[in-house]
């Protein structure tokens, strides 16, 4: 007589013998219909909790969560879309959460997770999470088949006293099918979180006919109806364009949380010397800034550094270093190479914003490959890069001021306030840092203490037209943080002083070339 073990490690008793579950099922594939197969299979599903039992697996002896103000906004916004209803009209809008690998994602949607189980504690709500992070990477078989990828994590999710457990030894001995899965669910009210969806790379192909499907499968059974909603996170952008053509309905984006306060980041993160530079170079991510204060080398890791190495691959020019760096001005995300944006961070408006820790990386890289248009340009993508770093003595607001200065000039943004130069005039011009000097020892510049002294120190660059970007760096010199000599194609010099008050809130330069104190 035959007998079946309920557990999912489960063995066919037979009187003489034991045969394996996974060898009976792939001989009953073959011979037997698949309708009766599914019957035994599903037997996996009678172990399954109630869907609004499903628990999550949050560490113990994680850090403080820095922003309840986020979890308290986005916990009232997913709640209110989940009880809104369809329409063709007014379609619900799924939430993407974007950003670099070890950006917080997993962290912040797990919150999410524990706030909606809160809210929803006296409801038959299943708030339920799933992740293709590298703790459960995409196995091969799935990337075939995402719908039963995503239904055999939400079963996975849904066994009790699974800690420890692996998804991947579960995978392999429990076939789950997505009409078992939504069975178990029923009419229950359900909001699905999913972590980097975009583990599945065929998302960015418009074309797929499996991503389709899985779009379909999303819309129909998370979004077609009051009390169902879902959520998911993602490296980059590409995969919520595409998912939204295969929703049929755009997705609504939403900023993860960044650091608020410098004194509570660096108390709750154990950080005591965390200072405005290391925020600055971290993008003000608390998880960044968490992993740096333990040594750990969170990039290049695997998947930043194979967008570094694709992106190399895809080719480089001066075009694309020039796009680049004007995005880190408009974060306009058409700019940035499709590979580069998993780097970065996104806002609710689809901009993208610079995590320098992360670009500067690929710059340097990118440097290295790109055709040579003059040697200075080279060299001040470097002086940008030593500027992002968090090492850099002086503060945070003048280390900006010079690197939006000096990207402005490269990619020849000049908007007649910060820069009031003429577009046609300075177009391509060369540029230098702290450059043409009649002494370049720092010892000289030291000597400078006055404005005077500074400016008779400057030399006539090698071409015109030419950008010359001069910072006095030590305390003596108080006037000016940052002095600009522009000379146009006829040679003729004009400069610029900025004095830089971050209290504040604008720069203005002004112009030196006819000042009382430059005696000529």
């Amino acid at each position: 007589m035959l007998q079946i073990k309920s557990n999912y490690f489960s063995y066919f008793c037979v009187p003489s013998f034991c045969i394996s579950y996974a060898i009976i099922v792939s001989i009953l594939y073959k011979i037997i219909p698949v309708a009766f197969v599914m019957f035994i299979l599903s037997d996996i599903l009678h172990q399954l909790c109630k869907p609004s039992e499903v628990s999550f697996p949050m560490e113990q002896n994680r850090p403080t969560f820095l922003t309840e103000k986020w979890l308290r906004d986005n916990v009232n916004l997913i709640a209110q879309s989940y009880d809104a209803r369809d329409t063709p009209a007014v379609p619900v809008l799924p939430a993407a959460f974007v950003r670099c690998g070890r950006g917080g994602k997993t962290r912040a949607l797990l919150e999410l997770t524990r706030a909606l189980k809160d809210r929803f504690n006296s409801e038959e709500v299943a708030v339920i999470y799933i992740s293709f992070t590298a703790h459960s990477s995409l196995l091969k078989w799935e990337t075939m088949n995402p719908i039963d990828a995503i239904c055999r994590r939400i079963a996975f999710a849904a066994l009790p006293n699974t800690a420890g457990e692996s998804f991947e030894k579960f995978a392999e001995t429990v076939e789950v099918s997505s009409t078992a899965v939504l069975k178990w669910l029923g009419n229950t009210p359900r909001i699905l979180l999913i972590d980097e969806l975009d583990s599945f790379t065929n998302l960015q192909n418009p074309e797929s006919i499996l991503m389709q499907e899985m779009g379909a499968f999303l819309k129909m059974n998370f979004l077609s109806r009051a009390n169902q909603y879902f959520v998911f996170s993602s490296k980059g952008m590409l995969t919520t364009d595409q998912l939204s053509q295969f929703l049929e309905r755009a997705v609504l984006i939403r900023e993860l949380p960044i650091v608020a306060d410098l004194f509570i980041a660096a108390k709750n993160c154990e950080y005591p010397a965390l200072g405005r530079n290391d925020l600055l170079f971290y993008g003000c991510i608390p998880s960044l800034v968490y992993l740096s204060e333990r040594g750990n080398s969170f990039i290049p890791n695997e998947s930043g550094q194979n967008a570094i190495t694709q992106c190399v691959k895809d080719g480089v020019s001066e075009s694309l270093i020039d796009n680049l760096l004007r995005s880190f001005l408009d974060g306009n995300p058409d700019l940035v190479p499709p590979a580069l944006l998993p780097l970065m961070d996104t806002t609710a408006d689809k901009k993208v914003r610079w995590i320098p820790h992360n670009m500067v990386k690929a710059l340097r890289e990118l440097v290295k490959v790109a055709p040579r248009k003059y040697d200075l340009y080279f060299y001040m993508l470097k002086t940008i890069c030593n500027y992002f770093d968090a090492s850099v003595s002086f503060g945070g607001w003048k280390r900006l001021f010079v690197i939006v200065l000096l990207i402005r000039i490269l990619s020849n943004q000049f908007d007649g306030k910060l820069l009031p130069l003429d577009v046609d005039e300075f177009k391509d011009c060369s540029v230098s840092h702290n450059y043409f000097m009649e002494s370049k020892t720092d010892r000289a510049l030291y000597l400078c203490t006055n404005v005077d002294e500074y400016i008779r120190s400057f030399t006539t660059p090698d071409v015109f037209p030419h950008i010359a970007v001069f910072c006095p760096n030590h305390a003596k010199f108080e006037v000016f943080d940052v002095i600009v000599a522009a000379f146009d194609k006829k040679g003729e010099r004009t400069l610029y002083g900025y004095k830089l008050r971050p209290e504040s809130g604008r720069v203005k330069p002004l112009d030196l070339t006819k000042h009382d104190w430059l005696r000529e």
